[in-house]
């Protein structure tokens, strides 16, 4: 199993399980989430936590291939210069 299969497997699935947890209890659900913003502290916590999964995911995923006029989906998704050309061209 390569590394993008786990991580998407592992990612849906926790996303599905907040998701029927959010259907099932969604007043429970706000509750938890109206006094965990109130805790600023806990919430920079997990923003930094969030930035740094993000970056490991970013860095474990660091496939430099072709150049930045290559037009091959795939070379265009991974290089960061394509990365800022499809979002300016996303407007």
């Amino acid at each position: 199993m390569t590394l993008t299969t786990y991580l998407a497997e592992l990612l849906g699935l926790y996303i599905a399980l907040v998701g029927v947890v959010t259907i099932v209890k969604p007043r429970a659900m706000r509750d938890v989430l109206m006094a965990f913003v109130a805790q600023h502290p806990l919430l920079f916590l997990l923003a930094t936590l969030r930035v740094l999964i993000g970056l490991a995911i970013v860095l474990s995923h660091n496939r430099m291939v072709g150049d930045a006029t290559d037009d091959r989906h795939t070379d265009r998704l991974d290089h960061p210069a394509a990365w800022h050309r499809d979002v300016a061209g996303a407007r």
